[in-house]
C-alpha cells in the first residue's frame, strides 16, 4: 500500500507542477487521453483512419509540452497498480486534484462504496462467456471492484468476462479504458450517451483484441 500511496502522491505533485503552466485539469485530461491513445493504437493492427487520427491527436497534445511528462506519470500509475491492483487510482488522483466536476454533477465513487456493492453480488464462473454492462462507468471503480470479486472467486475474467462500458465524458472513458487495460480485462469502452445511444468514440482493450486468438 505504501508504494501505491507514494506513487499517487507523486503523480498529484507532478500534475500540480505542470498545472502551473498548462492548468492542472488540462494536463490531467491530456495525460489520460495520451495513455488511452497509446494503449489502443499499440495493439490495433488495423491502421486505418481512426488510427491515423489518434496518432495525429497524440502528436498535437505533445506539442503543448516542452518535454513529454506523460511516460513518467504512466510509469508511476503502473507502479500503483502493481502494488494495489484493485483500486480506482485515476479516480483518486482526480478527486484529490479537483474534487469532482460540479458542472456534470460528477463525483467518482469511493472504492469502499464500490467494493461494498460488488461484495453483494454472488460471483460464480460461468461455463460460457458472460457480459458485464456499465452505462455510466466513470473511472471504472465499480468494474474494478467486481473484477476483484472475480479474482477472489477464482473466476477467470480475462477469458470469460466481456465488459461493455460507456460514459458521456471522454475523460472518464480514457480513465476507465486505461485502468481496465492495465488489469488485463476484456473491455470495449465507449464515449456514448447511454440514454440516446449516440456514439462518439470507442476504445478496445488489448485483451479484448486478443480474445479471438485465445
Amino acid at each position: 500500500m505504501r508504494i501505491a500511496n507514494n506513487a499517487i502522491k507523486e503523480i498529484v505533485n507532478k500534475l500540480d507542477l505542470l498545472g502551473r503552466v498548462h492548468g492542472t485539469e488540462n494536463t490531467f485530461r491530456d495525460w489520460c487521453e495520451c495513455m488511452a491513445i497509446s494503449i489502443d493504437n499499440s495493439c490495433n493492427l488495423m491502421r486505418g483512419e481512426t488510427y491515423d487520427k489518434r496518432e495525429q491527436r497524440y502528436m498535437d497534445i505533445q506539442k503543448r509540452y516542452e518535454e513529454n511528462p506523460f511516460p513518467e506519470l504512466f510509469a508511476l500509475l503502473v507502479n500503483a497498480f502493481e502494488d494495489e491492483p484493485w483500486k480506482d487510482h485515476l479516480g483518486q488522483v482526480y478527486m484529490e486534484c479537483f474534487g469532482g466536476n460540479k458542472h456534470l454533477g460528477q463525483c467518482f465513487t469511493p472504492m469502499s462504496v464500490s467494493e461494498c456493492c460488488a461484495g453483494l453480488v454472488s460471483v460464480q464462473e460461468p461455463e460460457k462467456e458472460s457480459t458485464l454492462y456499465e452505462p455510466s462507468c466513470g473511472g471504472g471503480a465499480m468494474i474494478i471492484a467486481y473484477l476483484k470479486e472475480c479474482f477472489l472467486a477464482k473466476y477467470d475474467y480475462q477469458r470469460k468476462l466481456k465488459i461493455e462500458a460507456a460514459d458521456l465524458d471522454s475523460l472518464c472513458v480514457h480513465m476507465c479504458y486505461t485502468q481496465l487495460s492495465l488489469l488485463g480485462a476484456r473491455a470495449v469502452v465507449k464515449v456514448q450517451n447511454s440514454i440516446t445511444l449516440q456514439l462518439f468514440d470507442v476504445f478496445v482493450t488489448p485483451f479484448e483484441r486478443m480474445a479471438p486468438l485465445v
